[in-house]
């Protein structure tokens, strides 16, 4: 009896049946392509917000651990594709003489980089004057003690004598608040403002400068993007590697997650 009313539709009711098949097939395209909009949106929302975070993690290298192992193991994590050790140091402050008169900062941050480490990470340094090869004063150090390329700063190190480094370019550091982030800080117990005063060294300037004075070690890392394109499916990639990683360092290391933030 199906079989037979279906016939009689199909032969009195052609109109009808056609019209109710393509309102059908419209509804089941509209869903389609809202599916596909919303599946691309999405997509498109984890692309544009990973592409604007410098350094995707920030491992620091606990005190009494061994820089280069945590480096060596932190190479080895899958999706790793670069990683760089980073130097930070205090200082009471920075001083400099320019045209007759000497300024001097307040407590500074004197950081040590890698060669290579602009083109590996170029979110983090923009260059305003000078070049790149060399010491680099930030802008707002370099306004606090007037100095220009080609000038001279004094390095303040309790307990030894200033060490002198003469100045190769003015810097820009966009992503200064996570630069100097604390890594493994609770929520809401960061730092309330990043420093004024930084000098920025290639690292063996660093490594003199430094002898003999407390200092951190961390290694930035640059991660691959190809992640899931749901964000909420890429946080849990990438936290979940993170907290893997933070697991197999054993204590010597912590993450600073700036991708999953």
């Amino acid at each position: 009896m199906t079989a037979a009313w279906l016939r009689g539709v199909a032969a009195r009711r052609r109109a009808r049946l056609a019209a109710t098949a393509v309102g059908v097939a419209v509804a089941v395209a509209l869903i389609g392509s809202i599916g596909a909009f919303l599946s691309a949106t999405t997509a498109r929302m984890t692309t544009r917000a990973v592409a604007r975070v410098p350094v995707d993690w920030q491992v620091e290298v606990t005190q009494g651990a061994h820089a280069n192992q945590v480096l060596q193991q932190v190479r080895a994590q899958p999706h790793v594709q670069t990683a760089l050790p980073v130097s930070f140091m205090r200082t009471p402050h920075l001083t400099a003489t320019t045209n007759g008169s000497t300024q001097t900062t307040g407590q500074a941050r004197v950081l040590g980089l890698p060669t290579g480490y602009a083109r590996a990470f170029p979110g983090e340094l923009r260059v305003l004057s000078g070049s790149l090869k060399g010491p680099l004063l930030f802008q707002q150090t370099a306004a606090n003690l007037r100095a220009r390329p080609g000038d001279v700063v004094s390095v303040a190190r309790p307990g030894n004598r200033p060490a002198k480094v003469r100045v190769a370019g003015i810097v820009d550091l966009p992503a200064e608040d996570s630069l100097f982030q604390q890594v493994g800080a609770p929520v809401g117990a960061q730092p309330q403002a990043p420093p004024d005063n930084v000098l920025i060294l290639p690292q063996r300037d660093f490594g003199r400068i430094a002898h003999g004075v407390p200092s951190t070690q961390q290694i930035h890392v640059g991660l691959s993007h190809n992640l899931s394109g749901s964000p909420s499916a890429a946080f849990s990639d990438v936290s979940g590697a993170a907290r893997n990683l933070e697991t197999k360092l054993a204590g010597a290391g912590l993450v600073g997650n700036n991708v999953g933030v």
